[in-house]
C-alpha cells in the first residue's frame, strides 16, 4: 500500500473543487497494512503545523488533531478501528524513514 501525503485537501479528494491544502507536502508511505499506513499517515498529518489561512481556522500546532478541527462532529478513527476488528491490520506501526 502507498499514500501519498501530499496536497491533504480539507474535503474529500474526490470532489470536484476544493480548498487550499491544510498542512505542507509530508511525503510518501508504504506498508503491507493498509490499517497501519492509515494510522500512521493520519498521525502524521497531525504532527505537521497546520498551514494559516486555510480551512483549519484553528489547531495550527503540532499534535492537534486536524481532522476533528474541520469535522467535529466526525470520528474519522472509527474506521481504522473497525479494519483493526476485523482482522484487516493493525494500527500499531514502527516508521521507517528512508
Amino acid at each position: 500500500y502507498f499514500n501519498f501525503i501530499m496536497q491533504v485537501s480539507p474535503e474529500c479528494d474526490c470532489y470536484q473543487c476544493n480548498d487550499a491544502p491544510i498542512v505542507p507536502d509530508i511525503g510518501i508511505l508504504a506498508s503491507l497494512d493498509p490499517v497501519a499506513i492509515d494510522q500512521c499517515s493520519a498521525d502524521m498529518v497531525n504532527e505537521a503545523v497546520g498551514i494559516t489561512g486555510s480551512k483549519l481556522s484553528s489547531s495550527y500546532k503540532k499534535g492537534t488533531d486536524k481532522f476533528k478541527t474541520i469535522y467535529p462532529e466526525i470520528d474519522w478513527s472509527v474506521q481504522l478501528e473497525y479494519g483493526e476488528k476485523l482482522g484487516i491490520g493493525s494500527r500499531k506501526y514502527e516508521l521507517v524513514k528512508i
